[in-house]
């Protein structure tokens, strides 16, 4: 823990410490900047390199860490409390260095406290009572559905490097590969319309919507273009002539594809099981192989698609009304 950590959350608290009633807060915003993230929730960098938290279960994102409100509202109930008898001008803040040793800091003045202050400078640690903690709420573990009805759109983020082109040095106008760059990208399916909306981060910022020109290596029937089966977390496509991956989608998008994938996966099951009793000759190996089904929105559901459909007919030639019975397929 250093001083401009916890100087640096005392501003995100809104801990004036140009008033001598505040810098007893300083204890919270010590305690804030060393909370941990537990458990479901994860701390993630972004494709532009921002950090968040991330709900694994619920796939709740937030730009605050799980525990931030908790401790606002402790600071604004100290706050208004005033500070303890005896504890209003302490300005020294003992902290741990990380290394098992104590560094006392006074933030007052700055500067880095020689030796061991004495009892009446020193700000008193947050008593453990009044440490903010998780919740059952805060570490729930089961999903929160969502209307996939109600989705209008998928979103995706992908990134590549390019070579920047530079001027030559040597004044003959020629140009020469420059240092790489990396672009950020979100790619926008939008359902209603079938079109693409496209934004790209980097050296200049782009923006372009109603865009048909995403395209994926192999698209189910040539010339029918792309449909929201066709897109899932791994896919390659190609944008604007460029070859990429999508690499990560949005918490509301991947709830979209793992609900239509589990449908079609209990289909898939369905069948794998009932064939069998009417067909003696074993099913192709393939049938029963999900790319990408450990990673979430990773499976294709164009290819799920596909082998239901195939299970489907394989079934009908037995059992034509109990295959219309388990397929979901419209």
């Amino acid at each position: 823990m250093t001083p401009d950590e916890v100087s640096a959350m005392a501003a995100y608290y809104r801990i004036d410490l140009s008033k001598d009633s505040d810098f007893h807060l300083l204890a919270v915003a010590m305690e804030g900047a060393s909370a941990p993230v537990l458990f479901p929730w994860e701390e993630r960098v972004d494709h532009s390199g921002h950090p968040y938290f991330y709900h694994v279960y619920r796939h709740v994102r937030s730009n605050r860490h799980p525990l931030d409100n908790k401790f606002l509202n402790l600071v604004n109930q100290l706050r208004e409390a005033g500070p303890p008898e005896g504890v209003e001008g302490r300005t020294v803040l003992a902290m741990d260095s990380g290394d098992g040793t104590t560094v006392y800091y006074d933030f007052k003045t700055n500067t880095e406290v020689e030796g061991t202050p004495t009892e009446d400078t020193l700000i008193p640690p947050l008593p453990t009572e009044l440490l903010p903690r998780y919740d059952a709420t805060d570490l729930m573990q089961t999903r929160r559905r969502i209307d996939v009805d109600a989705v209008k759109k998928l979103t995706f983020y992908s990134w590549w490097s390019e070579s920047m082109v530079e001027e030559g040095s040597y004044g003959d106008g020629e140009t020469t590969g420059g240092k790489l760059e990396r672009k950020f990208v979100t790619v926008t399916f939008h359902l209603e319309t079938g079109k693409f909306e496209v934004e790209m981060q980097g050296a200049e910022d782009i923006h372009l919507a109603e865009l048909t020109s995403v395209t994926l290596d192999r698209v189910h029937d040539e010339g029918n273009g792309i449909e929201c089966w066709d897109l899932y977390v791994g896919a390659p496509v190609h944008i604007l002539g460029k070859r990429t991956t999508l690499h990560q989608a949005s918490a509301e998008t991947l709830e979209f594809l793992e609900f239509h994938a589990d449908k079609l996966r209990k289909a898939k099951a369905r069948f794998l099981d009932v064939i069998p009793k009417y067909r003696t000759k074993p099913l192709p190996p393939a049938l029963r192989f999900e790319k990408g089904a450990r990673t979430k929105g990773g499976t294709s559901i164009r290819a799920l698609m596909m082998q239901v459909g195939y299970l489907r007919e394989e079934l009908a030639k037995y059992r034509p009304s109990l295959a219309e019975k388990i397929s979901p397929l419209e």
